[in-house]
This record gives C-alpha cells, sequence and structure tokens, in this order.
C-alpha cells in the first residue's frame, strides 16, 4: 500500500493560545499520548487538575496549548514565574518546560509554534532583558535551531548542564549521617532562622527565587505536611541552622506512571518526594548528606520508594545525589534573552533548580 500523502504544513495551520481550566481534559489526554520509552515507558499525568500544582506551588504558572484547525490540543509548553531573590539579580527567572508535542502530530511545526508563544510571553513577563530557562529532555540542537530562526531579539546567553536524579529511599549503598549534624523536621520556631539561611546562600546560587519567612510557613503548614513529606532541618551540636531541604508528596497533584508492554503490560505508579527548598552552602556536602540520609530514612518505611531531585554538576548537592546511586539523567539547560551570547557564562555560580516545579 502506498504511503499516505503527506499534507503541507500551511494547509493545516497551528495556532497557539493561553489554556483554560475548559481545556484540563484535552491537557490532560495529551499526557498520557506523549509516553517516553518503547517497552517500557514513562508518562508524567498532572490528573485530575493540570493546574493544580502552580496553585499548591504558589507560583504563577502559563500554559500555552497548539491547537489544529479543528481546535484539537495537539501541544503544550508550560512557563512558571520565579521571582529572583539576590538582590543583583533584578530580571523574573522562567522556567520554560513540559514541552509535549502528540506523536501524531509531530513534525509540522507545533514545537516552533510553542517556542515561539514561549519567547512572546516571557518577555511580556519580564521585557526583553528577561531570562527564560529551557529545559529539554534530548539534545538542545532543535532548540537552538528555533531560537536562531524564530526570535531575532533573542539569544541563548548560556547553557548549563544539569542532572536529574530519581533517589532510592531505601535497598542501595547506604551513606552515613553526618557526625555532630542533629536532623529533625522543622518546627515553627525554625522559620526565622529557615528564611535568613535562605537568603545568605540565595548570593552564592544564581536564579534562586524570593523565599520569605511568610513563604515557608504556608509551604509548611499547606502545600507539604507531616513527616515525611515536610521541612528537614540539620542543626550542628551547637544549635546553629547548618541547611535545610523539603520532602513534597506530589502524588494528589503530579503521578510518574510507568507501562511495561513485555511479556505483559502492567501501569505502576512510582510514588516518591520531590526535594524542594533545598538549602546548603554548594560546598556543604556534609549538610545535604545528611538531609537526603533522614528524608530518605524517614520516606521509606510509609512506603515512599524515591526521591526526585536536580542539580548543577558544579554544586556539591550533585555530589552527594551521584553519591546515592539514584538513576541519573544529564540533560541541558539553555538560558534565553535580550542579553549577548555568553553573558551569562561570565556567571561561574552553581544554578538553584526546583526540580518540583521545573
Amino acid at each position: 500500500m502506498p504511503a499516505p500523502r503527506r499534507v503541507p504544513n500551511d494547509a493545516r495551520p497551528v495556532t497557539v493560545r493561553d489554556a483554560t481550566p475548559e481545556d484540563n481534559a484535552s491537557l490532560l489526554a495529551l499526557e498520557a499520548a506523549c509516553a517516553m520509552g518503547r517497552w517500557r515507558s514513562w508518562t508524567i499525568r498532572h490528573d485530575p487538575d493540570f493546574f493544580a500544582l502552580f496553585r499548591a506551588a504558589g507560583v504563577r504558572g502559563h500554559v500555552g496549548v497548539a491547537s489544529d484547525r479543528l481546535g484539537r490540543v495537539i501541544g503544550a509548553m508550560t512557563i512558571v514565574e520565579q521571582p529572583i531573590a539576590a538582590e543583583d539579580d533584578q530580571s523574573m527567572n522562567c522556567y520554560v518546560s513540559g514541552w509535549e508535542v502528540h506523536p501524531a502530530q509531530r513534525g509540522r511545526g507545533v514545537g516552533d509554534a510553542l517556542a515561539q508563544w514561549a519567547l512572546r510571553r516571557v518577555a511580556t513577563i519580564a521585557g526583553h532583558d528577561g531570562r527564560a530557562w529551557f529545559f529539554t529532555a534530548g539534545s538542545g540542537a532543535p532548540l537552538r535551531r528555533r531560537v536562531h530562526r524564530l526570535a531575532a531579539r533573542a539569544t541563548i546567553s548560556s547553557s548549563i548542564v544539569l542532572h536529574a536524579y530519581c533517589l532510592p529511599t531505601s535497598g542501595r549503598r547506604s551513606i552515613s549521617k553526618a557526625a555532630g549534624l542533629a536532623v529533625r523536621p522543622a518546627v515553627a520556631q525554625d522559620i526565622p532562622e529557615m528564611a535568613d539561611l535562605w537568603s545568605a546562600v540565595a548570593s552564592t546560587r544564581r536564579f534562586t527565587p524570593a523565599l520569605d519567612a511568610a513563604a515557608i510557613e504556608r509551604w509548611r503548614l499547606v502545600t507539604l505536611g507531616a513527616a515525611p513529606a515536610c521541612y528537614w532541618v540539620a542543626r550542628t551540636e551547637h544549635g546553629a541552622l547548618a541547611g535545610f531541604m523539603a520532602l513534597w508528596d506530589q502524588c494528589p497533584l503530579k503521578q510518574f506512571r510507568m507501562e511495561s508492554r513485555f511479556p505483559w503490560r502492567r501501569v505502576v505508579v512510582l510514588r516518591c518526594l520531590a526535594a524542594a527548598h533545598v538549602c546548603v552552602s554548594p560546598n556543604d556536602a556534609r549538610a545535604a548528606h545528611a538531609l537526603l540520609s533522614s528524608g530518605a530514612g524517614a520516606a521509606a518505611a510509609p512506603g515512599y520508594a524515591r526521591i526526585l531531585a536536580v542539580a548543577d554538576a558544579t554544586d556539591a548537592l550533585w555530589r552527594v545525589y551521584r553519591e546515592w546511586g539514584g538513576a541519573g539523567r544529564r540533560f541541558p539547560a539553555y538560558v534565553v534573552s535580550g542579553r549577548r551570547p555568553g553573558d551569562d557564562d561570565l556567571d561561574r555560580r552553581p544554578l538553584h533548580v526546583e526540580a518540583g516545579i521545573a
């Protein structure tokens, strides 16, 4: 049978608009169709409410949906606004991720249309000097081509290699707790010190989001909850705060589903926690060891299998995650802005990434 004739792109127009709550069912169906892998496929679902994660995290999210001439949703892209904490960083930081195109619609310019929407939206949010972090699951070459082709004023001003980890809570080589540090769930009395430490550490990393005492309290009481899904604090033997991190149970908002197709079909929803608001010095692996060890130990008992984390390879956190023995994945992230190429590369500080929303 002869192959069906390919319809030219201009005969099948693609439009991109801002998503509304009425698009929820279409976005969930798109996520289900965009599986990664062949014999063992992964999908990320935001079931039952695609937009609930933004509200829970207390961030402003923008979702662009690409539709065909019949109005069917065939692609999507997400932008999350993050005010920057450091005083010398005046621009808004925008995470651009969730880049999905229906498998049956790939190769017809849907990705280009979504990238163009994202560049326009970031310029509206943060101005032409604002930064947009594009996270790509594969090669960055298509993104580079799209930026050069679609946006004359925008350029890739920096590129960073990040490592994403799915850290086991048990069953792997254990890392002993750091001597002289005591780790426990955070209480209300810890919050002022946590806010002060966050402000101090923010200047040692690039693009650290703003987080004050009120925001930490809201996260502790509303977003997180009881241990192990809570803030964990590490203190020295003299009582000084050495670091803290949040373990966030996103299962009611975001699910990682694994489907095996051989030798039989089986679907598993992975119970995991996302590492958020990780606050340790870029050179202090000791506090990161202690926090991860205590948090993972507490998470294993109620059945959480993994902790999801992302780190810059120049950060002490990356070494801690690598030593823990989790399955890591290397992927590029690109800063797209109105600055000159390489401007942001002059800043050698590690990049701060929030794994729960990026």
